[in-house]
């Protein structure tokens, strides 16, 4: 709700870009908002190109039933809360893909099928520099390369009338400072 605040909603045609070091907790702030949005019945496509899909399920579920699954005693102990989280999970309209390195053109044709099919309103891209750019030509950089992937994203994101959450990493550069800013993107 608080970030719903700060961001007065998430709109359609929105690029939202959540970014951090490493390790500092995008992809479960994600996973959080994206069930969060398919628990009101909203459909959501997660497209994960870092984590398989087993992973990110795993971590929702152990989030759901506020369990740890690190060991097989983990699981063990909380059986039947893992068991009925996997349960409501399953039975919400988010979509995951886990394809790794797409381009912004694939990661366009399966939006735009998903869109179809499940009527998705939300997408998620988790992060974006693993996606793999579309042919910049000879001297381009990774700079430029992301460049165009943004600009794909947030045309993505027009295209099909839909928010887009999109993960990134910050620079080193970013470390101990209060507040990042745009130019702290790794490889941007």
């Amino acid at each position: 709700r608080d970030i719903d605040r700060m961001l007065n909603g998430m709109k359609a045609g929105q690029m939202i870009i959540l970014a951090a070091r490493p390790s500092l907790g995008k992809t479960g702030l994600a996973m959080n908002i994206s069930t969060n949005i398919a628990k009101v019945g909203v459909p959501v496509a997660f497209f994960s190109l870092e984590m398989s899909t087993r992973e990110l399920m795993g971590r929702i579920i152990s989030s759901e039933a506020r369990a740890p699954i690190r060991t097989a005693d983990d699981v063990k102990d909380n059986i039947t809360a893992l068991q009925q989280a996997a349960l409501r999970i399953i039975s919400l309209p988010l979509y995951i893909d886990d394809t790794p390195r797409l381009t912004i053109s694939e990661m366009r044709t399966r939006a735009i099928e998903m869109q179809a099919k499940h009527a998705i309103k939300f997408i998620v891209v988790d992060y974006v520099q693993i996606m793999k750019g579309e042919g910049q030509g000879k001297g381009s950089n990774r700079e430029q390369e992301l460049a165009g992937i943004s600009k794909g994203l947030k045309a993505m994101a027009k295209e099909l009338g839909l928010p887009i959450l999109v993960l990134a990493q910050l620079n080193r550069q970013a470390e101990g400072k209060e507040r990042p800013n745009l130019s702290q993107l790794r490889e941007s």
